[in-house]
Formats: structure tokens, C-alpha cells, sequence
């Protein structure tokens, strides 16, 4: 019996999700010990290829990213969390910067501290936001963000 689709009732999107994510994090993780061992061997042969492994090793963080973008594409949303604005923009930049060592991040906004209700769904979306901008700008480019609160305590990010 040759079937070109899984019947509805067997198919759960979220499990296989999970299965695939589980995969390519192992896989993440073995040509991440792998890539280390390599760049090793050739940093110690004196061979100047090692230093294109950080190539490599981009690729493989965009395969990691991948799998954290399923989580997000295919997961429920987490419970709101209260976060301060700051303290999730210090993380994001932090985060970034690692993956995008060149890039300039600049913050034009209010010191005093704001709290966002659901924090952790605007770190979900500030993290992709700002790691898309680091990606844009090329290596010695600048992002910038700006924020306010209004009269009525609104806070526009």
C-alpha cells in the first residue's frame, strides 16, 4: 500500500517537531566537538586553514538558530513573564554581540526602569529582530534602538 501522506490521526506536528529538534541539536553538538578537534589538530600542525573554522562554525550556529526558530514557530508560546526592558536588552545585545562581534548596538531611551508584562515574549521578539538587524548591517554596521514611555505610562520599543 503506497500512501504520499501520513493520516491526520497519526500525525502530531509538535511531537515530530520535538524528534527533529532533538536530532539537529545532537547533530549541533557532535560537528561542534568534531569542528573544535579539527581546529586543534590544525592549529598545532601550524596549517593556516585553522583559521577558517570560524566559518564553519558560523554555518553551524545558523543550523542551532534554526532549531530554536522550530521551537518558536512550532511551540505555544510560554507563560507571560515580567521582565525589565533593560535587563532584557543587556541579555539580547550580550547574545548578539557573540554572533556578531563587529556590529555596534546603540539604546536611546529612558534609564528608569520599565517593567514589560510579557518580557519574555518581547526578548523572543527583540532577539530575532536584533540578531536580523546585526546580520544586515555587515560587519561594522550600527543598530539602533529606541524607546520611550508616554504620558499614560504606554511604553512604545
Amino acid at each position: 500500500m503506497n500512501q504520499d501522506t501520513y493520516p491526520v490521526n497519526v500525525l502530531d506536528i509538535q511531537k515530530l517537531n520535538s524528534v527533529v529538534r532533538h536530532r539537529l541539536r545532537n547533530l549541533y553538538a557532535g560537528f561542534d566537538m568534531a569542528l573544535d578537534s579539527m581546529e586543534s589538530d590544525l592549529q598545532a600542525a601550524g596549517a593556516p586553514s585553522a583559521e577558517k573554522c570560524d566559518l564553519l562554525r558560523a554555518d553551524l550556529q545558523d543550523l542551532y538558530r534554526f532549531t530554536e526558530r522550530m521551537t518558536l514557530l512550532l511551540d505555544p508560546l510560554p507563560d507571560p513573564e515580567p521582565l525589565e526592558l533593560q535587563a532584557v536588552l543587556s541579555e539580547i545585545i550580550e547574545q548578539v554581540s557573540r554572533q556578531h562581534p563587529f556590529c555596534d548596538f546603540q539604546c536611546d531611551g529612558s534609564d528608569e526602569p520599565l517593567t514589560l508584562a510579557h518580557g519574555n515574549w518581547y526578548r523572543i521578539a527583540l532577539t530575532e529582530l536584533l540578531s536580523n538587524a546585526a546580520e544586515a548591517t555587515g560587519q561594522e554596521g550600527t543598530v539602533k534602538m529606541a524607546w520611550k514611555t508616554e504620558s499614560d505610562r504606554k511604553s512604545v520599543v
